[in-house]
């Protein structure tokens, strides 16, 4: 089965502070004029693109900031800074492996939505003690490029990340298998639907079948593969 898949033009992928969650902008195209997508607004907040005021109602959740010396979008960060870090914690060897999992997974495959934060998850390498995992040595490194580590959170480029280790052998089926994407030229991996399906199956509640449904209806769940997945780890009844 050929499994359709999102091909992100070159955006702006902006996760920004708002009231009690975090909006992910919806993909958008870099306009003429040097405008960029900043940060997210309060319904009908008025901003100013060009000429005069205008309201949010044309790009909703998006505000427009320019350069005033020169026009350009200046360095805003994106999704791609962090993908960035991600890479260099697998590259120096402080993670053996990563993927995108979470909610912020379904923009890869479906439709935007709106989240609080980017889960990561990771393999870590051997470490001394078998019994206690711990994700300190990923916060030692971060803290040292100056991202801030707030309770399970690192803020990285803006964006919250929650390291999360494989729970087990089908988390670590859904990272070492994860589909190679990219985002303004710079690679990430995202778990695949078919493991998110399972993963949520897995976990259970409301918001995880929903997301679940979601992907079915996007058709990008090869459900013959989700079958196997579901059965091999022994949840037929999910």
């Amino acid at each position: 089965m050929t499994r359709p898949t999102r091909k992100l033009p070159s955006t702006l992928l902006t996760v920004r502070p708002c009231a009690s969650s975090v909006r992910l902008a919806q993909p958008v195209r870099r306009p003429r004029g040097g405008w960029a997508p900043v940060r997210p607004l309060r319904a009908r907040e008025p901003h100013r693109r060009g000429q005069g005021e205008e309201t949010a109602d044309d790009l909703p959740g998006v505000a427009w900031q320019r350069d005033p010396a020169d026009g350009t979008l200046g360095d805003v960060p994106t999704l791609a800074d962090t993908f960035r870090v991600l890479n260099d914690l697998e590259a120096d060897g402080v993670v053996s492996a990563y993927a995108i999992g979470g909610a912020m997974a379904m923009l890869f495959w479906a439709e935007p939505t709106v989240t609080f934060d980017l889960d990561a998850f990771v393999l870590l390498p051997e470490q001394p003690d078998t019994t206690i995992i711990s994700l300190e040595p990923i916060y030692t490194v971060l803290r040292a490029r100056g991202f801030e580590v707030v309770a399970e959170h690192v803020r990285i480029h803006g964006t919250p990340v929650q390291f999360l280790v494989s729970p087990n052998a089908l988390g670590d089926e859904a990272i070492t298998t994860a589909a190679r994407q990219e985002l303004d030229g710079v690679p990430f991996r995202v778990i695949r639907p078919e493991y998110l399906c399972a993963l949520w199956l897995q976990a259970g509640g409301a918001k995880r079948r929903e997301r679940v449904e979601l992907l079915h209806q996007a058709g990008v769940v090869d459900e013959s593969k989700l079958a196997e997945l579901l059965r091999r780890h022994r949840m037929e009844g999910a």
